[in-house]
């Protein structure tokens, strides 16, 4: 079994002492963007596609980004 064999979706990175998924600040920027053009809920299918990601990973990003202003 060669590296091709493998699934492009990318694991999260996680900070193990907090727990909290780890975001760079264009995937942020990315999520602002997407939210203000497609709404909410397509925002999630789109930077799926996007980052290569499910959309349960990119939920759990969200998440951290939104908890990130409290």
């Amino acid at each position: 079994m060669s590296g091709r064999d493998f699934s492009s979706v990318k694991l999260p990175k996680l900070n193990w002492e907090t727990g909290r998924i780890k975001y760079t600040a264009e995937q942020e920027e990315q999520y602002w963007d997407a939210k203000a053009k497609y709404g909410e809920d397509e925002c999630i299918h789109v930077l799926s596609d996007l980052w290569g990601s499910s959309t349960h990973q990119v939920k759990r990003i969200i998440e951290e980004i939104g908890n990130s202003w409290l």
